[in-house]
């Protein structure tokens, strides 16, 4: 998943399409899947059925902050919208439809950015969390995955920022808590209540890969970790 700005390269002409994303590998695939459907700006429609399907190249990765200055630069440097696919000569102009305004959202704007603080706090279930806020747990199991919303990145920043550290670093067990299960070093010390997987790795230069799969019981053991299995 990268955050940053990225360019639509379209084979046989130099004119390409400018964009930002909070996750630009998933914002290239909805690309794809509306010019599949015919559901495109119209600029970058015709551009589809003139030269075909665009390649992806990432320009830049950079914070959710800088996304708009650093579009804005890059659409002034391709030109992109006098000489490209773009349509608004700045970030700030798109006409970007949140939560509740494009009209298919089943909760309110207030309802999903109340979710995604829940799932910063420590203790909340998403069936706790789904009993505060009346959002089903599918779709909050959707925004802890970044898989949907991706608005909060402007509206809410920080805590959207909260969301993407969070975001693969912690293993959800049956009753949707979030828990690691109690490791024990080479040396013989335990570890309960590891916070996060990859800072935990770095801390004790551990493969993060190999150590998360140590967690979920797919290795038996990592460098000399293993599960602590007598409570």
């Amino acid at each position: 998943m990268t955050i940053g700005i990225y360019r639509l390269c379209f084979s046989g002409t130099d004119s390409c399409y400018i964009g930002q994303s909070i996750n630009i590998e998933q914002r290239y695939r909805e690309h794809l899947r509306n010019f599949i459907n015919k559901n495109h700006y119209p600029k970058m429609m015709d551009a589809y059925l003139k030269y075909g399907q665009p390649e992806l190249d990432i320009l830049c990765e950079c914070n959710v902050e800088d996304l708009n200055a650093l579009e804005n630069e890059a659409i002034q440097i391709f030109d992109s919208v006098n000489n490209g696919f773009n349509t608004n000569s700045r970030a700030d102009q798109m006409p970007v439809l949140y939560g509740e305004s494009n009209g298919y959202s089943k909760y309110s704007n207030n309802q999903i950015i109340q979710v995604a603080k829940l799932l910063t706090e420590v203790g909340k279930t998403h069936s706790d969390i789904s009993n505060l806020t009346g959002v089903s747990i599918s779709t909050i199991r959707h925004i802890s995955c970044l898989e949907g919303h991706n608005w909060l990145a402007e509206i809410e920043p920080e805590i959207y920022s909260k969301l993407i550290k969070l975001k693969g670093s912690r293993k959800t067990v049956a009753n949707n808590t979030y828990k690691y299960p109690d490791v024990i070093s080479p040396d013989g010390v335990v570890y309960r209540d590891i916070p996060n997987i990859s800072a935990f790795s770095k801390e004790h230069s551990l493969n993060n890969g190999n150590f998360t799969m140590l967690l979920q019981g797919k290795r038996k053991i990592h460098k000399g970790w293993r599960l602590c299995t007598n409570g």
